[in-house]
């Protein structure tokens, strides 16, 4: 896949962003932990192409020290070359298939984060599986403020794959009576098994 460049990235996202001033706050934003405080930031779609694979990604961190190409990777992290094997090594990750075969069922339920100029702070294996099912696809990414450094981004990554959804399983007699609740709501037995 052919990537914009990076002045290309950024025009992209900050015609996404302007585009939020017609919708009159009536957009989805999301709140992250952002240099010390909590910071509201905005979602939009942006085309696949106008986002780069992150080569510091701690999902792959460890597998990147070791390939015989990470001198040009970190020397030129942009490049097609460097791209495609960020790519590659993604789809290697031992959930890449499900997560492929979930986004192909279901489409993008949860958002990305992304920079100003389009480097993926987290989404990424999500990017690579968009791309190979749609590679004129969209991805919907939170963007982030302009002040954007190594270390936030670094900190930002931790808080998103480190956190610990604190969810409570319903009890089985409790799941069975919200089945029944939608069932009478009009929900197919299809509905229901997705």
């Amino acid at each position: 896949m052919t990537h914009m460049n990076e002045h290309g990235r950024s025009e992209r996202i900050t015609m996404a962003l302007d585009a939020l001033a017609d919708k009159a706050g009536q957009y989805e934003q999301i709140s992250i932990p952002w240099n010390g405080e909590q910071t509201i930031i905005p979602v939009v779609s942006i085309p696949l192409d106008a986002v780069v694979l992150n080569q510091s990604s701690h999902r792959i961190k460890a597998e990147l020290e070791s390939h015989p190409d990470r001198d040009e990777i970190a020397a030129d992290p942009f490049s097609e070359h460097s791209q495609e094997v960020l790519a590659e090594l993604l789809r290697s990750t031992d959930d890449y298939g499900d997560l492929k075969e979930d986004l192909k069922e279901h489409g993008q339920r949860d958002y990305g984060v992304v920079t100003r100029t389009g480097l993926l702070v987290n989404a990424n294996t999500r990017a690579v599986a968009l791309r190979e099912l749609d590679d004129d696809g969209y991805l919907k990414v939170a963007v982030l403020p302009a002040d954007a450094d190594q270390q936030s981004l670094e900190d930002l990554e931790a808080y998103l794959q480190m956190r610990v959804e604190r969810k409570q399983r319903y009890s089985f007699p409790n799941e069975l009576l919200f089945i029944e609740d939608m069932k009478n709501r009009g929900k197919s037995d299809e509905e229901l098994a997705l």
